[in-house]
This record gives C-alpha cells, structure tokens and sequence, in this order.
C-alpha cells in the first residue's frame, strides 16, 4: 500500500484595497454613530429622496441639491457629508424640518430630476450607439 502524502492548499493572500487611515476609521465611526442617533428617521428621509430623486441617486447629484439649499437655508453641509453619501443622508435628516417645506415647494429645486424612460427602436443602429 503506498501512502502518499497530502498536499496542503496554499493560503490565498487577500489584498485590502481600501485606505485604512486613522481618518477614513474615524470617519466610518462618526457615520455610523450619526445614523445610529438619527434611526428610524434617517431611513425615512433617504427613502423620500431615493423616491424623489430616483433610486440610484449619486452623492454628486445630492451634493449639488444640498449646495442649492445651504444658499437658501443658510446653513452649512459638513466635511464628512461633502465626501460621503451616507453622511450626506444624515445632513438631510439632521435639517428635515427646513428642507422638507422647500423640497415641496414647486418650482424652487427640481423635485424629479429622475431621468425619464424613453422607447428606443432596437432596430435603429445609429439610435442605439447614441443612447447614454
């Protein structure tokens, strides 16, 4: 009987590619501090704006919406809320009561910038290497 010995897999080596700074941690602690204080209500208000804005709205997009209303308001958008969506979720739940009468009011920002859907005839070559 010939007993050969067992080969051990290699370790797989896992690269982490994510800065880990001590400010992109303290960062991520100060995010989910923020959302954890603000709970239920922080889920509601992003749920409004993903509905008001489409579902895959993009921190830029906010950005630029929170840009508009701290010149109406007056009051200022964070360094963290500058450079993270999810904080920029915190700072329109943070100042809900002052953003919401202005969100609905009609013609003051652009309530659904969503981009609309539009048939494309798959037939039409040119039409369909335009289409973004």
């Amino acid at each position: 009987m010939n007993v050969s010995p067992q080969v051990q897999p290699k370790p797989m080596i896992l690269y982490n590619t994510k800065r880990t700074t001590s400010q992109s941690n303290r960062d991520f602690e100060l995010v989910k501090s923020r959302s954890l204080y603000l709970g239920e209500k922080l889920n509601i208000v992003s749920g409004y704006l993903k509905h008001l804005y489409g579902n895959n709205v993009t921190a830029v997009s906010l950005l630029s919406r929170a840009d508009k209303l701290e010149r109406i308001i007056g009051i200022s958008v964070d360094r963290l809320a500058r450079r993270n969506r999810q904080a920029l979720f915190c700072w329109f739940t943070e100042n809900w009561e002052l953003i919401q009468p202005i969100l609905m009011q009609p013609g003051r920002i652009i309530v659904n910038s969503a981009p609309k859907i539009e048939s494309i005839d798959v037939s039409d070559l040119s039409r369909l290497l335009n289409y973004h």
